[in-house]
């Protein structure tokens, strides 16, 4: 009797210690974990996360997308339709969006932004006219992954059969402009409210994920560093998300820049090798600064375009800003510079961009230095 006692009294001894949550305390503590509740098992994971687009993803950390926000007319109304994949975890996600809740400084479910919890919740893809939509668990502590588990959390289950995880279409229900059109922002008065344009039918079937290559073997790849503290394992999949926002490793293996000499001229090739247009955001501007004995001799610009011309992005700026001249997937861009290259010239190709065109941002009174400053992705001497 008195062991029994001892190993019930250590249970609840430990189990405290732990913190291992019961169902009424999972019930009590809103619709998704806090993201720093992930601390526990995924430090490593976390610490990634933290400094990612995806953590900083909304009006309520992320400078350039209040800029964009403040600018639309439908902010006046309170009515932010962005929340639905800038601030999906929110507690009163429906009031957000039709203006009967407002976002508040503080408010930790917003704050968290493409939440932990969230997007490891996504059970599945609903199609709809207007995009896909994601389809969230109702069970709080079902949690879907691509790693087989060697032991079992006290905290959540682990599911790994879940397609969409796999070929990376849970990404799609937000980024779907990878995949068809799909319009962000609801129509009002007949305009479109949109911060993506439609994409090309003949892009879209190249674009298409495969369990071999998609959105998470690219932009969530396997690194140094155990998933989780309560075992190791030698990589997990990148949470950082590369991307523009954090300097992309190995940009050469995905885009390539080349020169061809001619008898009156020479010219930079850009190969771009990925299954999507480099450029799929309309406030981005690439630019190939090329450089002949270190003086600049040409820039060019490039830009998202948009297919449908009665749909353009950022509608309300009332079309002042212009888009063209992408770099399209799975295509060569040639610039071509009218200068006969001599045997001991050196030849520089940078290829960089900026997060926000400063034209734009000057325009919605962004002064963010960090989204408009230029950065470099490739540098190429030749």
């Amino acid at each position: 009797m008195q062991l029994i006692l001892f190993l019930f009294l250590s249970t609840l001894l430990f189990g405290n210690i732990a913190d291992i949550p019961s169902d009424e305390v999972i019930k009590v503590k809103g619709k998704f974990a806090p993201n720093k509740k992930c601390i526990r098992c995924h430090l490593d994971i976390y610490i990634e996360f933290k400094h990612s687009k995806h953590r900083h993803s909304n009006i309520l950390n992320n400078a350039a997308h209040k800029a964009m926000w403040d600018g639309n007319p439908l902010s006046k109304e309170q009515k932010y339709v962005c929340a639905t994949c800038h601030a999906p975890a929110a507690e009163d996600i429906e009031g957000l969006i039709n203006g009967t809740a407002v976002a508040q400084e503080g408010d930790k479910s917003i704050d968290d932004g493409v939440s932990c919890a969230m997007c490891h919740r996504i059970a599945d893809i609903h199609p709809t006219e207007k995009g896909d939509k994601y389809i969230v668990s109702d069970k709080k502590r079902v949690y879907y992954g691509t790693r087989e588990s060697k032991q079992r959390s006290d905290y959540h289950k682990i599911k790994t059969d879940n397609p969409i995880f796999k070929n990376g279409d849970v990404c799609l229900t937000c980024h779907t402009q990878h995949k068809k059109q799909k319009l962000l922002i609801q129509k009002k008065s007949g305009e479109k409210y949109c911060v993506f344009s439609p994409v090309d039918e003949n892009i879209t079937k190249i674009s298409q994920n495969t369990k071999e290559e998609n959105c998470i073997t690219c932009h969530m790849p396997q690194v140094r560093g155990s998933l989780t503290d309560r075992f190791d394992t030698p990589t997990h999949a990148y949470h950082g998300f590369s991307a523009l926002s954090k300097k992309i490793k190995d940009a050469k293996k995905y885009i390539d820049l080349n020169l061809t000499k001619h008898s009156d001229s020479f010219e930079i090739i850009i190969h771009n090798k990925i299954t999507h247009d480099i450029i799929l955001h309309p406030t981005r501007l690439f630019k190939l600064k090329i450089y002949l004995n270190d003086k600049v001799v040409k820039t060019v610009e490039f830009q998202k375009e948009s297919q449908d011309r009665d749909a353009k992005p950022l509608a309300w700026l009332k079309d002042e800003i212009k888009y063209k001249n992408n770099i399209l997937a799975k295509s060569k861009k040639s610039v071509k510079v009218d200068i006969v290259l001599k045997d001991e010239d050196k030849v520089r190709a940078v290829l960089g961009y900026h997060v926000m065109k400063p034209e734009l941002a000057k325009k919605i009174g962004l002064k963010d230095k960090k989204s408009t400053e230029f950065k470099i992705l490739i540098d190429e001497r030749f």
